[in-house]
């Protein structure tokens, strides 16, 4: 990477990222990286750069002062400042979020961006947009990435030692996320925030698997975005392998995580 434009609006949070320095390799000490404290939605208003890559990982959407970083006012704004063929990721909860307005999000992305990707890691997702189709994985390109010492040594810490490993956090390719939306009608815009006024009414009901279950469930119909990859069938099963010791760690009793790697 070339250059990086960190935009964080609380000072406070930047005071306090550096008790994780270790943690995120001193990202902020990288000559690579420009931090600057402001809005994000105020950067992309402002400047004029483009980029290959946007993240967007505000806090939970029903948050006042963060519910504008979810709209379609908002993802379009980020699109007219990608270069072409760049990426925009989305993070998003799946936990404290209605199943209904988890879908109405992601149709709300997929509004802007027509071809979107989900990666799940525990109770997050990771909405991959694009406007043009996204770019394949090059199997042994990853390979010999997650071969270099400072990338292997750094995933190890969550527990990812193999390409099948990191594939397990793959769920939803452009088509499963089409079935998935199916039916939503309505969007999360600056002038309609429903989130912001809607979602805050569940906060404190019981956490319900129902998103979650959706996305597992199409998972299987999802075609894994690989090139140059041999053993598919292979790769699938370690996968799937690596799903159920995530599982595992949330205390689901085996049989049902035996239900839960088998096609419905």
């Amino acid at each position: 990477m070339k250059k990086v434009d960190c935009v964080e609006i609380s000072p406070e949070v930047v005071e306090a990222s550096h008790w994780f320095n270790e943690d995120n390799g001193f990202a902020l000490s990288s000559p690579t990286a420009h931090l600057h404290v402001l809005d994000g939605r105020t950067w992309l208003m402002a400047m004029h750069e483009t980029y290959d890559i946007i993240t967007s990982e505000p806090s939970h959407p029903w948050q006042t002062g963060n519910a504008n970083l979810f709209t379609v006012d908002f993802f379009k704004l980020a699109a007219k400042r990608l270069k072409k063929g760049g990426i925009f990721c989305q993070w998003l909860p799946i936990y404290q979020m209605e199943k209904e307005h988890f879908l109405l999000l992601v149709s709300s992305l997929k509004k802007v961006f027509p071809y979107v990707h989900v990666w799940m890691a525990t109770t997050d997702a990771l909405l991959i947009g694009s406007i043009e189709e996204l770019p394949t994985i090059d199997y042994r390109d990853l390979q010999e990435r997650m071969a270099m010492p400072k990338i292997k040594q750094r995933l190890a810490k969550v527990d990812v030692n193999s390409q099948e490993d990191f594939l397990s956090f793959f769920y939803l390719d452009n088509q499963t996320v089409n079935k998935l939306i199916d039916g939503v009608t309505g969007i999360n815009s600056d002038n309609y925030p429903v989130l912001e006024f809607s979602a805050p009414k569940y906060l404190l009901a019981p956490v319900r698997p129902d998103t979650f279950l959706s996305l597992l469930n199409l998972s299987f119909e999802s075609k894994l975005p690989l090139v140059n990859a041999e053993d598919l069938p292979g790769i699938q099963r370690k996968r799937l392998n690596k799903r159920a010791s995530f599982f595992r760690l949330w205390r689901i009793p085996e049989p049902i995580i035996q239900q839960m790697l088998s096609p419905p």
